[in-house]
């Protein structure tokens, strides 16, 4: 998925929303959104955390108003996203409490195919 993702469209791209669906965590940058599926993991200037533990949707939501500065992609177990603040996010693409089918979507935009990981 590494080499033929549009995942990479959203470097240079501001966070405007952090949603939190029943089983989900939904990225937005305004038109792209990244869904996340399984717990991602946050580093900040004011510690680390994982969702959903404690803090974990504050500091997600802090990221909002922030933009993408790079991401790297390690191999089948996590993509990485870092922030202009500093921050990185770490999405795990796989689950050690459970099965899961996909660890992540990308759609890129509105009417857009969506990138399943």
């Amino acid at each position: 998925m590494a080499k033929d993702t549009k995942l990479f469209e959203v470097i240079s791209e501001q966070l405007s929303a952090v949603s939190f669906v029943h089983d989900y965590i939904e990225l937005v940058f305004y038109e792209k959104t990244i869904r996340v599926f399984t717990a991602p993991f946050l580093k900040n200037t004011e510690g680390e955390y994982k969702y959903p533990q404690a803090g974990s949707r504050d500091a997600l939501c802090s990221l909002i108003g922030k933009t993408v500065v790079s991401i790297n992609i390690l191999g089948g177990e996590r993509v990485e996203l870092y922030f202009s603040g500093g921050e990185a996010l770490a999405i795990p693409l796989s689950s050690e409490n459970q099965e899961i089918i996909e660890a992540m979507h990308y759609v890129s935009g509105q009417n857009q195919p969506i990138e399943v990981w």
